[in-house]
């Protein structure tokens, strides 16, 4: 994947010390560090704390089958 690619809305996997969160991106930027998301779980008032950068992810969904 590119991160030039992902678009709020999509669903990316990511780690965040030992564990490994699934969340959808809800705001994409450019920052003195280069790209990146903020990310927010569908169920959840606030967005997660902390910038998701390039490096942190590990999957990005491509399909959700019903």
């Amino acid at each position: 994947f590119a991160v030039e690619e992902l678009r709020v809305g999509d669903i990316i996997s990511y780690r965040r010390g030992e564990r490994n969160i699934l969340h959808r991106i809800v705001e994409i930027g450019y920052d003195s560090e280069g790209w990146y998301a903020v990310t927010k779980g569908d169920n959840a008032r606030l967005p997660d704390l902390g910038k998701v950068r390039e490096g942190d992810i590990t999957k990005v969904v491509i399909a959700v089958i019903y």
